[in-house]
């Protein structure tokens, strides 16, 4: 904190600007005297900061499954259902920003909370507009979501590290506290879906790593993470083409075990299994409770509905593409399946074969590792921020004991509990419960809400026209 006062300070002396003073709250945050909120970031986010980071939060996990789901379900209804949750996505998020812009002197998202001197974060939003018991619920159903969410991504995150560790080093460890005295142990197993361990109860190195890149990236501001957010999208469109030119050229055109040409009947018009199309397609795009802290921190001149609905769009173009040649290069579903069930959910788990019926060049190999740890490690940090800025913002605790439990609290029971399989199944019926009610259905009720107690702009500032 005196580093980053000083260093402001010794700025505005060079620049002959006024030095401001700063003053540090009772738990421990601060804030300067132009109101900004030391514990959360500033408004620095442009447009195309906006779209890598929306996009990130858009494309997520879920898209590995798209290439089965168009199989089992039908290229029709898939595409049909991700068009419509897409629009509904974007719909919803702009709805909650028009019901924070609405509250007196928040037009520009700069407004302070008067109960906690903090600006509006999502569940502040829900309490302006319903009240306290309305808080209290949307703070237990988004930290739920969240964290159930966030949870489960770490436990593929260090399944995925470990996986990468095998596949680079052939070979990887863990230290099994299970008996005394504990013992490291290694694996050379080579598929995600077979145990890697002769014990549930194992810290790995893949444990270690993952929380070596995710809990610093977690404990900054939103702002401070962009530089990740820009890593990852470049990674993610450079990987996304790779995997679109082994589909469609390199696949075909390839001799020997190699050799796959494309096959569009592999996704027939429509299917009678529709029973998880909208399940898998709904939860990949519930981004909504993440738009906040974005439009929180995003420059005063960057237009949200543009930085909303361009992001939507490529997220759309991303996901079908992907899902459509992803199907048509590969069987994956009925008994001429090019691997098992559970692997054939999970296209990189295709992808990663270098050998067998799915067998891939090696550069496909290192760019699916490569495409699971630079989709699913800047997003967790993301998500725990989130969750930091809420906890604050409510005036729920400190920043210090925000951090604890957004940023390491998860990773402790990841780090006890990731090979579990019961503790796995109820992380994900938890996120589709929750995620559902907070991304899909709160923020059309606090626009509804909005427009009953602020009828018209007159009722608070008028908003920027670049803010429309």
């Amino acid at each position: 904190y005196q580093r980053r006062v000083r260093g402001r300070h010794r700025q505005a002396m060079e620049n002959n600007e006024p030095q401001q003073e700063y003053h540090r709250a009772e738990d421990g945050s601060s804030t300067d005297e132009s109101g900004e909120d030391q514990a959360m970031g500033g408004k620095t986010i442009g447009f195309w900061g906006g779209i890598s980071l929306l996009t990130n939060n858009i494309m997520g996990p879920a898209m590995v499954s798209f290439p089965y789901l168009y199989q089992k379900a039908g290229w029709l209804p898939a595409t049909a259902v991700m068009i419509v949750c897409g629009v509904i996505s974007g719909f919803a998020s702009t709805m909650l920003c028009e019901a924070m812009r609405r509250i007196p002197g928040n037009s520009e998202f700069t407004g302070t909370n008067p109960e906690t001197g903090r600006r509006y974060e999502f569940c502040d939003t829900v309490k302006h507009y319903f009240g306290h018991r309305a808080f209290t619920g949307a703070q237990i159903f988004l930290n739920l979501s969240l964290q159930s969410s966030n949870i489960a991504a770490m436990i593929v995150c260090v399944q995925t590290i470990d996986d990468l560790l095998k596949f680079v080093c052939k070979i990887s460890g863990a230290l099994r506290y299970d008996v005394w005295p504990p013992e490291f142990i290694t694996t050379n197993v080579t598929s995600m879906t077979e145990d890697m361990w002769p014990s549930p109860w194992c810290l790995s190195l893949g444990l270690l790593v993952s929380i070596l890149a995710c809990v610093p990236l977690g404990m900054v501001n939103l702002d401070e993470n962009m530089w990740a957010q820009w890593v990852n999208m470049i990674a993610f469109v450079v990987i996304w083409a790779m995997f679109l030119f082994q589909f469609t050229l390199i696949a075909p055109l390839s001799s020997g075990e190699y050799h796959r040409p494309l096959s569009p009947s592999y996704t027939p018009v429509a299917t009678s299994s529709q029973s998880q199309t909208l399940g898998v397609v709904a939860f990949s795009w519930a981004f909504i409770v993440t738009i906040p802290s974005w439009v929180n921190e995003k420059q005063r001149g960057v237009s949200v509905n543009k930085s909303i609905w361009w992001s939507c769009s490529m997220g759309l173009a991303f996901k079908v593409l992907f899902g459509l040649l992803g199907a048509w290069a590969y069987q994956l579903v009925g008994d001429d399946a090019v691997s098992s069930s559970a692997d054939c959910q999970n296209v990189l788990l295709i992808l990663d074969q270098d050998s067998g019926p799915a067998a891939n060049p090696v550069v496909t190999v290192a760019a699916s590792y490569i495409f699971m740890v630079t989709t699913l490690i800047p997003g967790i940090p993301v998500l725990a921020i989130v969750v930091r800025y809420n906890l604050v913002s409510g005036g729920l605790c400190s920043p210090g004991w925000a951090t604890f439990w957004a940023v390491i609290f998860p990773w402790i029971l990841t780090a006890f509990l990731t090979n579990t399989d019961a503790f796995s199944t109820v992380l994900n019926y938890a996120a589709l419960i929750f995620q559902g009610f907070v991304n899909f259905v709160l923020p059309p009720l606090l626009f509804v809400k909005c427009l009953d107690k602020y009828p018209t702009c007159l009722l608070y500032t008028s908003p920027s026209p670049r803010d429309s």
